[in-house]
């Protein structure tokens, strides 16, 4: 069977045979785009890309600089003209990328999974951890998705710090997923505003009125979605969706922590 990836189903004129477990992956990111009604967006590729060509230019001795209005608007409508259709009959998995009808656009929007892809694949391992019975067990992706077993000796529970964005700050954690989303990393900085790849699936904005959350929950694909799109979550609806999706979670910025129902 010849692997198919992202890139090839984004680069496809039309219909596509996947695997069955890149098949379960798009329909989680899905599945997760309703969650979050719409704040986590797995179409933004070209959103981000754009971002990030003018916050990291690739050309030595150019300036970061912000992208036009215009070509941030061309690629919102591409996400909010593009279906991503998915279709499973007879152990065959396809996939596609559709306009839909009198888009005004001609080029399609393309998928990127960076905002879910990680912690998916931190929960799979964690559930293969499960079938083996262990119950001692950490798995680290890249330190912004983290699974927790107990751990061995004492009452079984690690002891967490952040490195930078909340000094001094500590969690107590076993049995449980966390999941950061941070500008704090690959964050530029503006005129004064912090700008970064996690982009506003519906304005286009790329700068954060703070600079991270952290939140806690037992499925680490759906936080890694959850972190993402409560980077965009006005304030007042930021509590109503972590009682919704039954996490807790704290909101720090510039080293300050700004909203908590984690750490307290």
């Amino acid at each position: 069977y010849q692997t198919v990836s992202v890139y090839d189903i984004n680069k496809a004129p039309g219909e596509i045979e996947i695997s069955k477990e890149l098949f379960d992956l798009l329909s989680f990111a899905l599945e997760m785009e309703k969650e979050t009604e719409g704040y986590f967006n797995p179409l933004c590729f070209g959103l981000s890309t754009l971002w990030k060509n003018h916050l990291h230019p690739l050309q030595e001795g150019e300036s970061p600089s912000l992208p036009s209005p215009e070509d941030i608007a061309e690629e919102l409508s591409k996400i909010k003209n593009t279906d991503l259709l998915l279709s499973a009959e007879g152990g065959v998995y396809r996939a596609e990328l559709v306009l839909k009808d009198g888009a005004p656009v001609k080029e399609k929007a393309r998928i990127d999974l960076g905002g879910v892809a990680k912690g998916y694949a931190a929960e799979l391992s964690k559930k293969k951890a499960e079938e083996k019975g262990w119950e001692h067990y950490y798995i680290n992706g890249g330190n912004s998705t983290m699974v927790f077993g107990s751990k061995e000796g004492g009452d079984g529970t690690y002891s967490l710090s952040w490195k930078q964005d909340l000094p001094g700050k500590r969690l107590f954690i076993k049995n449980a997923c966390l999941s950061t989303s941070s500008v704090s990393v690959q964050g530029v900085e503006i005129d004064g505003k912090v700008y970064s790849h996690i982009v506003n699936p519906f304005t286009g904005e790329a700068s954060p009125s703070f600079t991270g959350v952290t939140l806690k929950g037992e499925d680490a694909g759906k936080l890694d979605a959850y972190t993402t799109a409560l980077m965009w979550v006005e304030p007042e609806k930021r509590e109503g969706f972590e009682k919704k999706w039954g996490v807790s979670g704290v909101y720090y910025k510039d080293g300050e922590v700004i909203e908590d129902r984690l750490l307290s």
